[in-house]
Parts: structure tokens; C-alpha cells; sequence
């Protein structure tokens, strides 16, 4: 959805997208929350992914050097990125429940592709780096999109597939008298889709002061008289603490409410990042550096 006043530039592109075929059927493959798999749509085979990661290596690298050759892989000019890599700071995909991006009001650049499944365009954001076709459904990888200083660290996969999600909606909603039905209706899921969103995760030290003044009260009794003593204190404390993994996310498109309603994260499920983990959702790279995200 485009708003009044957007400034947009579709840069063009001859570049197929990415779509992983199983190796049994030729079939697309999706990651499957369920089975931390990839999963055949047709035949119904899995594979590991690090499996597939290395069957498709050579086509991601000739891919992204295609993107590369065409000069368009820093189409957002590098301008959040220069100071947003380096030391303890990590990037990492998170994710998100959502139904897209509708409603989202996109500036600047545009990105046209062209489906590796059944060769429509496709005209995607300049972060976006995973989504579906909207004609054949399939999902599709923007080459170019991950590689170099964009490439996250880490991956925090689905757990969750989106009819377990559907069913967990369901049973929070039953029992709800005032609820209306609409609202947990069939037709509230037909856009949801799951989403990758990228994080920054910090490491540092704090420390810090307090006094405040405090009082402890002692009450006796003498026959009918009541007694009470009060003793005034100045406390000073003082402590230092040390953190690491402390999450903010990278995206100017996600409202702040929203990402931060969703944690806390499990980050010792985190993994080495690998593109397998994204077929069959969404994923945005990130567009706000980490000295941004600092303040």
C-alpha cells in the first residue's frame, strides 16, 4: 500500500529468485516448524537441513554474484550499515507471528524479480529477503539480500506451524461470552504468515548507586500505654552487573509495542544461521543500524 507523497524507484532486475527443489520429486521444499525439516509440498519427503544447505551452496553463490554483477545488492546505500557490524554486537533473525505487511506504506527503493517456479515478477521491498509468490505460492529467495555485512549470525526457527497457532487462538478465545465471533473466525487467518525479523543482540557491563532513607519500627507495651520506637537509617547500595544476548529489534517497519510484546525470546535455541530456515515464510534484513537501535 502505497501512502500519498511515497517516493518509489523499482530497480530493475533480471534476477531469478531462489527456490529449493526436492531432491526426490522436484517438488518446492518448506521449512517445517513441526519436523525442523525441510519438507517436500508434493511428495511429502524431509530432508536435514544441513543436507540441503549443502546441495543448494552453489546455487546461492552464483546467485548472489549474479546480484552482484548487476550493482544493485547495496541498493539502500549502505547508509545503516557502515557503523552497524562489529564487536560484540550480533545480528540475529527473531521471530515474529504476523499476517504480512499489509497496510505497510513502502519508500524509497523497489525490487523486481522473477519467480523461479513460474516466472511472474515479483516486486518486493528493498529488505524484504523471503516471501511467497503471490501467484503460485511458492516460496522464494531474493538473492543478494543475505550475503556480506546482511548476513545474520543466528536463527531463533519456528517451533510453532500455523495451524498449531491457529488452534492455540482458538482455544484462547473459547469461552470468551462478549468476544465477537468475527474475530476468531476462519477468515482472520487466511493472511497470516509467519515472519523473520532481524534483532541486534548486545552484550555490556552496568553499574550503578542508590541511597534512600529507611525505617524500622518497634512497638511495646507498659499497661495500657503503647510504646513505639522508630529508627531512621541512610542505606547506600551499589552494584554491578553483566549482560549478553539483550535483544532489540532492527526493523523500522515493526511497531516497538508489537516486538516487544513478544519476548522474552528462548535464545538457547539459537542456531547458526543458514537461508534453508526461511522457505515458506516471510524474512525482512534489517534497516536500522545497531547505534541506532543503542538509544
Amino acid at each position: 500500500m502505497f501512502g500519498p507523497g511515497s517516493s518509489i524507484y523499482i530497480e530493475p532486475m533480471a534476477v531469478q529468485t531462489i527456490n529449493y527443489q526436492c531432491p526426490k520429486c522436484g517438488g518446492n521444499l518448506y521449512y517445517s516448524s513441526k519436523s525442523a525439516k525441510l519438507r517436500c509440498r508434493s511428495c511429502e519427503s524431509e530432508f536435514a537441513v544441513d543436507a540441503i544447505d549443502e546441495r543448494f551452496a552453489e546455487k546461492h553463490l552464483k546467485a548472489n554474484k549474479r546480484v552482484a554483477e548487476k550493482g544493485v545488492s547495496d541498493v539502500t546505500e549502505d547508509i545503516k550499515v557502515a557503523n552497524a557490524v562489529g564487536g560484540t554486537e550480533r545480528m540475529v533473525a527473531a521471530i515474529s507471528g504476523g499476517s504480512g505487511m499489509a497496510g505497510v506504506e513502502y519508500k524509497d527503493h523497489l525490487l523486481e524479480y522473477t519467480c523461479s517456479s513460474c516466472g511472474a515478477q515479483l516486486v518486493c521491498d528493498d529488505t524484504t529477503t523471503a516471501t511467497l509468490c503471490p501467484y503460485c505460492n511458492n516460496p522464494a529467495i531474493l538473492p543478494g539480500t543475505l550475503s556480506g555485512v546482511w548476513e545474520p549470525a543466528r536463527v531463533l526457527p519456528f517451533k510453532i506451524s500455523k495451524d498449531d497457532a491457529k488452534e492455540i487462538f482458538k482455544k484462547h478465545c473459547k469461552g470468551k461470552a462478549y468476544l465477537p465471533n468475527k474475530f476468531s473466525g476462519e477468515a482472520i487467518f487466511e493472511g497470516a504468515q509467519g515472519v523473520y525479523i532481524p534483532y541486534w543482540l548486545y552484550a555490556g557491563k552496568t553499574e550503578g548507586i542508590v541511597e534512600f532513607e529507611a525505617t524500622k519500627v518497634h512497638s511495646s507495651r507498659v499497661g495500657d500505654t503503647e510504646i513505639i520506637d522508630t529508627d531512621y537509617y541512610h542505606l547506600t547500595r551499589s552494584g554491578r552487573m553483566a549482560f549478553e544476548d539483550f535483544p532489540i529489534d532492527a526493523s523500522e517497519k515493526m511497531p516497538d509495542t508489537i516486538m516487544d510484546s513478544l519476548e522474552p525470546f528462548d535464545l538457547g535455541e539459537l542456531v547458526k544461521f543458514t537461508p534453508s530456515y526461511l522457505p515458506g515464510f516471510l524474512a525482512q534484513r534489517f534497516d536500522e543500524g545497531s547505534d541506532a537501535c543503542k538509544k
